[in-house]
């Protein structure tokens, strides 16, 4: 079986099936269905990062995250249609889109940096997962 997966990212890296690509590009996988057979899907992405863009900064307190430090869901006074939440090393560790919150819940305890994209522009905000 062969597949072809078209993708414009919007952050500066694209995670598919566990691997982190970050360049613009045609990439191939083999995988395994349920029944054994081999598939093969073909990526075609193109990476554009608007942080290299003109943006515009959202102030913080513009957008509340709540509750911080949290237990596990978060949420924003206003939907974000992309927030890219980031570990203490700045690794992109989720993504999620067009949200009023998030769950932690899969990423292990410590400070996270949340990138939230709106129309109007782009906020920052750090939660402690606790």
């Amino acid at each position: 079986m062969l597949d072809t997966i078209t993708v414009t990212a919007y952050t500066p890296n694209y995670i598919w099936n566990e691997i982190e690509y970050t360049q613009s590009g045609t990439y191939t996988q083999s995988l395994l269905t349920s029944q054994g057979c081999d598939s093969i899907v073909t990526l075609q992405l193109t990476i554009e990062d608007t942080l290299t863009q003109a943006i515009d900064i959202i102030p913080a307190e513009t957008i509340l995250v709540y509750p911080n430090p949290t237990t596990g869901v978060v949420h924003f006074s206003l939907p974000a249609t992309e927030v890219v939440v980031y570990d203490a090393v700045g690794k992109a560790v989720a993504y999620y889109y067009n949200v009023k919150e998030i769950d932690f819940g899969a990423l292990s305890k410590g400070v996270y940096t949340l990138r939230l994209k709106r129309p109007e522009g782009i906020s920052t905000h750090q939660v402690v997962y606790l």
